[in-house]
């Protein structure tokens, strides 16, 4: 049975991927990430995004660089696409169908 932490956490990856789908040259770092996630009511600290988007990092959807304390993630084809509902990644949200 999955728990709700699970649902959760399912959730604000797909978050992550689609605030980076919106980026200009598909790049964010942690923080910036953060807040969006806030902005969605996911409040997480950024120990929980980066540990997200090292998981997204694991799954190539994405890869994460460290530039001093900062993580920065960028999106990759694998990431888009699934945003974009052409593939799933196990342990990630489906995307809803746009309207």
């Amino acid at each position: 049975m999955t728990s709700f932490n699970d649902f959760v956490l399912r959730d604000l990856r797909l978050c992550l991927l689609r605030a980076l789908a919106e980026q200009p040259g598909y790049t964010a770092n942690e923080v910036l990430l953060q807040k969006v996630a806030a902005g969605y009511g996911m409040s997480r600290t950024r120990e929980v995004i980066r540990t997200e988007l090292n998981f997204l990092a694991d799954v190539s959807a994405i890869t994460v660089v460290n530039q001093g304390s900062y993580a920065i993630a960028t999106l990759h084809r694998r990431g888009q696409d699934h945003v974009d509902g052409l593939i799933e990644i196990a342990g990630v949200k489906k995307p809803s169908p746009k309207e």
